[in-house]
C-alpha cells in the first residue's frame, strides 16, 4: 500500500494543440462575434454597393441634366426613372433565386451546377430583357403617360425611354450575374463593376451633355454604355479569367433539365 508509481514525463497527444485552440475559441465568445462581425462586414460593405448602383446613376443624370440642359428636360427624366425603377424591382426575384440556386449547388460541391445555374439565369433575363424592351419602346408614350408625364414632356422623355431601353438586357443579366458571385461570397468583383461603370456614366454624362449639347438625350446614352461595361467588367473579372474548377459560364442555351430546378426557385419568388 506504500509503494509509490513513478510518473514519466507529460506526452503530448497528437492533435492536442488543435483540439485545446478549437476548445479556446468556444471558450471566447467575444473574439469569435467580433470576427463573424468583422466578416460580416468585408463581405456586406462592397455588397452595398449593388443596390446603389442605379440610385448614384440617375442621381448623376439628373445633376449634369439641371446644371448643363433645360428644365423641361430635367422633368422629363422623372418619369423615366419611374419605369426603370419598376422594371429592376420586378425582376429582383431573379437575382434571388440565381443566389439561392448557385449557393445550393456549391454546398453540395458541385461548381458545374453552379456554372450552369448561372448561365441559365443569364439566357432567362436576356429573354425577359426583350420582352419589356420591345413592347415599351412601341407603347413608350403611353407608358410614359401612365406615370402622370405631361404631354410637353413626352417626346423629350420619349427619345430617353428609348435609348435607355437598348440596356434593359445588360441590366438584368447584371443583376443574375452580381448574384452568382455573391453566392460564391465575392462581393468585391460586383464593387468594382459599380465603381468603374459608374465613373464612366459620370465621363460619359459631363462630355456629352456638357460638351456634346446632347441634352436628355447623351445622358440616356452614356447610362446605356456604362451598364453594358458593367456587364463586360463582370464578365471578364467575374467568371472568364477564374481558375480551373471554379464557377463558369457556358455559351450553350440550358436544356429543360437545367431549367427545371432554376425555375422551381423562381415560382415562389414571383
Amino acid at each position: 500500500a506504500g509503494r509509490r508509481l513513478a510518473v514519466g514525463p507529460l506526452r503530448s497527444v497528437p492533435g492536442a494543440d488543435e483540439n485545446q485552440e478549437a476548445l479556446t475559441q468556444k471558450l471566447s465568445p467575444e473574439s469569435f462575434r467580433r470576427k463573424e462581425a468583422l466578416a460580416i462586414v468585408k463581405f456586406a460593405g462592397p455588397a452595398l454597393s449593388i443596390p446603389l448602383c442605379d440610385p448614384i446613376m440617375s442621381c448623376v443624370d439628373a445633376v449634369c441634366i439641371g446644371q448643363f440642359a433645360s428644365t423641361v428636360e430635367l422633368a422629363a427624366l422623372g418619369p423615366n426613372i419611374v419605369i426603370f425603377n419598376f422594371i429592376s424591382y420586378t425582376f429582383q426575384f431573379m437575382s434571388i433565386a440565381t443566389t439561392i440556386s448557385v449557393s445550393n449547388a456549391i454546398a453540395d460541391g458541385d461548381k458545374k451546377k453552379a456554372g450552369r445555374v448561372v448561365s441559365s439565369a443569364v439566357w432567362i433575363t436576356i429573354l425577359a430583357g426583350l420582352a419589356m424592351a420591345i413592347p415599351l419602346f412601341i407603347s413608350g408614350e403611353a407608358a410614359l403617360a401612365a406615370t402622370g408625364s405631361v404631354p410637353e414632356l413626352l417626346h423629350v422623355g420619349l427619345e430617353y425611354l428609348r435609348i435607355r431601353l437598348l440596356s434593359c438586357p445588360a441590366v438584368l443579366c447584371t443583376m443574375v450575374l452580381q448574384a452568382g458571385l455573391l453566392a460564391q461570397k465575392d462581393s468585391v468583383t460586383p464593387l468594382l463593376a459599380v465603381l468603374i461603370s459608374g465613373g464612366f456614366n459620370v465621363v460619359g454624362d459631363i462630355f456629352l451633355i456638357r460638351t456634346m449639347r446632347m441634352g436628355l438625350a447623351g445622358a440616356a446614352w452614356a447610362t446605356t454604355a456604362a451598364q453594358y461595361v458593367a456587364l463586360f467588367v463582370l464578365l471578364l473579372m467575374g467568371y472568364a479569367r477564374r481558375r480551373e474548377g471554379d464557377v463558369g459560364l457556358s455559351a450553350s442555351p440550358p436544356t429543360k433539365q437545367e431549367l427545371k430546378p432554376f425555375l422551381s426557385a423562381i415560382g415562389p419568388l414571383c
